[in-house]
C-alpha cells in the first residue's frame, strides 16, 4: 500500500469564498474606469452646454444689435424724408416763378435777396424807391455786396429798358480823376464818347431816356443795385431713387 497525501479538508464553500473574495480584488479596477469614464463624458456634456448658452446669449445680442440698427436706420430715414419735404417746399416756394416762366431750364433755381428781382439771366437786382447822389447810391449798394447797374452794351440797356421802365437812374460808371478816366464799378475801362474834359462838370453816369447821359454827382436820382444771382442746383429725385 502507497502512501498517499491527505487531501486538505477545505469546504467546498472556502472556494468560493476565496474565488468571491480574488473577484472582489478585481472589481475595484474596473469600478474605477468607469466613473472616470462617466465624469469625463458629465464634464463634456457640462461644457458643450455652456458652449450652447454662451452661442444663444450672442445670437440674442447679435439680433438685440440689428434690430436696434434697424431702428435707427427707419429714424434716420423718416427724418431725411422730413428733411427733404421741407426741402422740397422751399425750392417751390423760392424757384416756382421762375419754372413757370421757364427761365432756368428746370435744372437750377435762381435765388436773390429779399426785395431784390430776377428778371432772367445771371443778375439779381434792387430798384430804389428814393432819389440819393451818386455816391450815396454806391454806397448803398456796396452795403449789400452789389454794384450800381452795369450797362456796358446794347443789349443790356434794352433788357433794362423793358423791366425796369423808370426815368433816370444812376449807373455804375464814374470818372476816376487818380486814375485819370472812366471806369465801370468792376474796374473795366470805358471809352468815353466825349471829351475827357466833360469829367469837371458830369463826372457821373446815369441812363435816362435809355441812353447813357452824364451829370454832377450831386444830382439826385433813383438808381438800381446789381449782384449776381445765386444757383440753386437742383436734382431729379426719381433719379436719385433709381
Amino acid at each position: 500500500m502507497g502512501w498517499e497525501l491527505p487531501l486538505p479538508q477545505t469546504p467546498l464553500n472556502t472556494y468560493i469564498l476565496m474565488d468571491g473574495a480574488l473577484s472582489r480584488k478585481s472589481c475595484p479596477n474596473l469600478s474605477s474606469k468607469w466613473r472616470v469614464a462617466a465624469l469625463t463624458s458629465i464634464t463634456l456634456c457640462l461644457l458643450l452646454l455652456v458652449g450652447l448658452a454662451a452661442l444663444a446669449v450672442l445670437f440674442f445680442q447679435a439680433t438685440k444689435d440689428k434690430e436696434r440698427e434697424a431702428e435707427e436706420l427707419k429714424q434716420m430715414k423718416e427724418v431725411l424724408q422730413t428733411n427733404f419735404s421741407k426741402l422740397q417746399e422751399i425750392r417751390n416756394s423760392l424757384c416756382l416763378e421762375g419754372e413757370k416762366e421757364k427761365k432756368n431750364n428746370g435744372v437750377s433755381c435762381p435765388l436773390c435777396p429779399a426785395h431784390w428781382q430776377w428778371r432772367g439771366g445771371n443778375s439779381c437786382y434792387y430798384v430804389s424807391t428814393n432819389e440819393a447822389t451818386w455816391s450815396e447810391s454806391q454806397k448803398s449798394c456796396s452795403m449789400w455786396n452789389s454794384t450800381l447797374v452795369l450797362v456796358k452794351d446794347e443789349s443790356k440797356k434794352e433788357f433794362l429798358k423793358n423791366q425796369f421802365p423808370i426815368p433816370n437812374y444812376w449807373i455804375g460808371l464814374s470818372f476816376k480823376e487818380e486814375r485819370n478816366g472812366w471806369f465801370w464799378e468792376d474796374n473795366i475801362t470805358f471809352i468815353h464818347p466825349h471829351s475827357q474834359n466833360s469829367y469837371r462838370y458830369y463826372p457821373c453816369a446815369y441812363l435816362g431816356s435809355w441812353h447813357i447821359n452824364y451829370n454832377k454827382c450831386e444830382t439826385k436820382y433813383n438808381w438800381i443795385c446789381e449782384k449776381a444771382v445765386f444757383q440753386l442746383n437742383l436734382t431729379d429725385s426719381h433719379h436719385k431713387e433709381d
